[in-house]
Formats: C-alpha cells, sequence, structure tokens
C-alpha cells in the first residue's frame, strides 16, 4: 500500500526571497508599532493639542496660534533654548568624546580588563533614585566631596546646584555619568568593525 504523499490542493510557494521579506517584515513590525503608538502619534497629538486651549477637564477649544505667539513673547522660552543649546553644544560632544576614549582604553589586552568594563558601564544600569541621591551627596555645598576635595587645595567649593553660574556645568558633569553606555557601542565597533 502505497502513501499518497501529494495532497489534492498544491501548496503556495514563497520563493526564499519573499519569505526573508516577510520574516524581516515581521521582526521589524514591533518596533515600527512601538514606535507609531508610542512616539509618533503622541507627538501628533501633542502638535495638534498645541492649537488649542486644554485643561483635561473640559474639551479643547481651537484658538489657532495663540499658544505659539505667547510662546514666543515669553523670555523664558528663549532662556530654555539657550540653556539647550549650550547643553548640547558641550555636553553631548564631551560625552561622546570621553566614552570613545574610555572604549579605546578597554580596547586594551590588559589583565582584568573585563572587570574595568564593568566598572564603567555599571553607572549606566543604576536606578535614577539612587544616581539622583549620589549626585546630590557630591554636589552638596556644605558637605559634598567635590567641594571638600577643592577645599584640600584652597578653593571655596561653589553652591552647584544653587547658584546660577554653577548649575548648568552640574549638569553637564552629571550627563556624563552615564557613558558606560555609548562605551558599549564604541568598544563593541573597535573590536567588531575591521
Amino acid at each position: 500500500m502505497r502513501s499518497q504523499t501529494h495532497s489534492s490542493h498544491p501548496r503556495p510557494y514563497l520563493s526564499m526571497r519573499m519569505r526573508e521579506a516577510l520574516d524581516g517584515y515581521l521582526f521589524m513590525a514591533p518596533a515600527v508599532l512601538g514606535f507609531v503608538l508610542f512616539t509618533l502619534l503622541p507627538m501628533l497629538a501633542s502638535f495638534g493639542l498645541g492649537f488649542t486651549e486644554y485643561d483635561l477637564l473640559s474639551a479643547p477649544t481651537w484658538i489657532g496660534l495663540g499658544n505659539y505667539a505667547e510662546m514666543i513673547a515669553d523670555p523664558f522660552f528663549w532662556q530654555s533654548l539657550r540653556v539647550t543649546a549650550i547643553y548640547a553644544l558641550f555636553g553631548l560632544p564631551l560625552g561622546l568624546v570621553l566614552a570613545l576614549g574610555v572604549a579605546m582604553l578597554m580596547n586594551q589586552p590588559v589583565p582584568g580588563i573585563t572587570l574595568w568594563r564593568t566598572i564603567y558601564v555599571l553607572p549606566s544600569v543604576i536606578s535614577g533614585v539612587a544616581v539622583a541621591m549620589l549626585w546630590r551627596w557630591l554636589l552638596n555645598p556644605e558637605f559634598g566631596l567635590f567641594n571638600l576635595l577643592l577645599g584640600f587645595i584652597g578653593i571655596k567649593g561653589p553652591n552647584w546646584l544653587g547658584s546660577v553660574e554653577w548649575a548648568l556645568p552640574s549638569l553637564i558633569i552629571m550627563g556624563l555619568w552615564g557613558i558606560g553606555g555609548s562605551m558599549l557601542v564604541y568598544l563593541a565597533g573597535l573590536q567588531g568593525i575591521p
């Protein structure tokens, strides 16, 4: 008795290229869906709400460009743009250069290098609350470690987070705390790209 190997209906045939394309789209779907749901739609909703007066308790009321005209007239808006530009021009390049420098150091074949890599990545994965408490202690104007070290060399430390002159540099310094993630990307590139 011979078993029948072919069914009466032929199976649809997908070429290897079509199957790879389908697999690629299936793998991309969660990222694209997440981007659309959690980034693109909220951005479009925020843009649309920018043309309305909305207090979350009543329905939005169309006011046109009124919010944007009020924003442009507000001096705090221009101050925030200036602070953001300064942070972007100094903090981001400094963080990238330091991350690349540390990655180049971590790429050296020395004993115990995996321990050093772990030490540099660890700050990137610590809880935000713990990091905030740590920086609050380090930058405390009365008993902070930074001011203590400056006092040893005869310099009176500033009120890091409480003064207009030192708040932005303090934020840039705090931003350098998380260079471990960028360092890992650079390190992977240094080790994997010929």
